[in-house]
Formats: structure tokens, sequence, C-alpha cells
């Protein structure tokens, strides 16, 4: 079972760097989309790695300054186990259950020097700005010990993605939240409308900068076209943008 689990991480981990372009590829792909990527319909849909991947990722380019984000939700570790084909569901989100109670985020962090190169920030750089954010006010700090079955989830992880080479790739590194806050309240629930909030807090190097995701992702949501204008629709919005019919939930 353990090894079955880590060959899982492999796997994410593997589709993750197929799909992931380069920060300035990003940037030109944001730059690019339109507001609506994805037609949806009723019935159930195949999940396409490559859009989920663009949603889970945010770019912040100021100045020569880049902040990087990528959130793991846990449908990105199902849909990654489940991209063969041999596996059920329900199978996959059994031996994926111990990632459920955290929140996943690799974070990459850089500014351009004057010679050409790139001076990227550490991982204790990294982690001393970081923190999740609630409505109210509330910040979960990343975890200083990590539960020993995640750790080894992530190093395979890291291991897969540093074997891509480059100083990026080498330079991103993971943060892990617990889901709740100490009185309990959970900070996102990835499969209803809800939304994640990372603030890197300002450092004698970096201004503050913030990450928002808002959920359910489109890449696994099955959505109906609007019934009154027939537009495609995302699984985040209440209303249609188009011609204001709201939309069921």
């Amino acid at each position: 079972m353990r090894t079955r689990k880590l060959a899982r991480a492999a796997t994410a981990a593997l589709l993750l760097v197929a799909a992931l372009p380069t920060p300035l590829a990003a940037q030109q792909q944001q730059a690019s989309t339109p507001a609506i990527v994805h037609t949806h319909n009723a019935a159930a849909k195949a999940v396409d790695l490559g859009n989920l991947v663009k949603e889970m990722m945010v770019l912040k380019i100021e100045g020569k300054t880049q902040h990087l984000a990528l959130w793991f939700p846990f449908e990105f570790f199902v849909a990654a186990g489940m991209d063969d084909g041999k596996n059920t569901r329900a199978g996959v989100e059994g031996e994926m259950s111990f990632l459920k109670p955290y929140v996943t985020v690799a974070v990459q962090v850089n500014r351009d020097l004057p010679d050409g190169t790139n001076l990227y920030q550490t991982e204790s750089e990294v982690r001393a700005r970081s923190v999740l954010k609630l409505d109210d006010g509330a910040e979960i700090a990343p975890l200083d010990k990590v539960p020993p079955m995640l750790t080894a989830a992530l190093a395979v992880m890291k291991s897969v993605i540093a074997q891509q080479g480059g100083e990026d790739r080498a330079s991103t590194f993971f943060l892990i939240f617990p889901n709740k806050t100490k009185t309990g309240k959970v900070a996102v629930d990835e499969r209803q409308k809800d939304k994640l909030t990372l603030v890197l807090k300002a450092d004698k190097n970096f201004r503050e900068t913030a990450f928002t995701w808002r959920t359910p992702f489109d890449a696994v949501t099955s959505v109906p076209d609007c019934p009154k204008c027939k537009a495609g629709l995302s699984a985040k919005w209440t209303y249609c943008p188009y011609c204001g019919q709201k939309i069921s939930n």
C-alpha cells in the first residue's frame, strides 16, 4: 500500500512537470487565456489535467520580481491516479486519503538581476513569509513537522521535479498547511464554491503578495450550459455573465 501511494505521488509529479510551462510561458498563457476556458455539459467528464494545472497555478509578476504558486488540491492527486484508466475513483481516494486533511502548495520566488541571472528565495525565506489567510482574518502557518507518509510522498515529488533540471525547479518549495484552524474552521472546501488565499508577507527584499484560488475547479466539475442563453458556464459562477440567469448550485 505504501509503495502504491508513493507511486501515485510520482505519477502526479510527472504529470505536473509535463503540463507545467516555464514562468515566461505561464505569463504569456495567462495573458492570452479568455475569461471562459471551458464548455461544460451535464454528463460526466474526463479530467483535462493540462487545464487543471492552469487553474492550480498563479503567477504574479511585478517589475523584475516573480512569485509563482501552485495549489495541489486533493482532486489533482485523484485525477492523476486515475489517468491510466485502470483505477477506480474510490480506490484512488482511499489510497491518497492521507493528503486530504492538508493543503499542499508549491512556491517559487525570484528576482531578475542586472547581469541576466536570477536570485531565488530559499526555502526558509519562503516559509517565513507564507500563511493561509481566512476571511475572518485568521492565519494558518505551514507545518514545521509533516506526517511521515506525507513527507515520503513529497520527497518523491521533489525528486521527480528536481530531475528535470534548472534552478527554477530546484527552487520550487512545498509547503504543507493543516486544512483547519486550531478552532476547527476549515480553510477551504475544494468541492464547493469557496476560495483559498495564500499570503506571502513582505520581507526586506519582496513586497507582500497574495494568491487566491476559487473553487470548484472547472477541469474536474461538470456544469450544464446556461438554460437561457446556452452559453458555457464556470462552476464558480452563481449567475450567467451573459444573460443574468441564476445558475443552480
